[in-house]
């Protein structure tokens, strides 16, 4: 992820590693830094966090197992 980022690695939280970094501010004046991309390794499943969202790799969605919704990809690991 780190060749694909370009960005370095970060932990964020105690079980998400990101890359890269953006500030936000809502409208209510909320505002903070989050990371652009990043995966947690869970023992379900790995759970990747792209903050663009996945709605330009619908082709490649259709092709895997997993649950989505606009930014997280939890990918199932089958059970033996």
């Amino acid at each position: 992820m780190k060749q694909v980022t370009k960005g370095k690695p970060k932990m964020w939280g105690p079980s998400i590693i990101g890359f890269g970094e953006y500030h936000y501010r809502y409208e209510s004046g909320r505002e903070g830094d989050w990371f652009l991309t990043g995966f947690s390794p869970r023992k379900q499943n790995l759970t990747i966090y792209i903050m663009a969202g996945f709605a330009q790799y619908d082709d490649l969605m259709k092709k895997a197992r997993h649950v989505q919704n606009r930014q997280v990809l939890p990918i199932r690991q089958e059970t033996r």
